[in-house]
């Protein structure tokens, strides 16, 4: 079974798109869009500007990511 290759990186969110969407920044200035997955929607509350995040890319668009907890 093949794994699934991610980048793991840290980023700060700028501000929230939506409720489970939030626009962030990782330290070299890259921004991108990082998601919430539905099965965390309730820890959407805890985050805000300017929280520290994990933030998972795949290896083929660093535009997308998923908050890892």
């Amino acid at each position: 079974m093949l794994k699934k290759k991610t980048i793991l990186l840290e980023a700060t969110i700028d501000y929230q798109i939506d409720e489970l969407a939030f626009r962030c920044k990782l330290a070299n200035g890259h921004e991108f869009t990082a998601f919430l997955p539905r099965a965390n929607k309730a820890m959407s509350d805890q985050l805000s500007n300017g929280t520290l995040i994990n933030a998972s890319f795949t290896p083929y668009d660093m535009s997308k990511a998923e908050i890892v907890i």
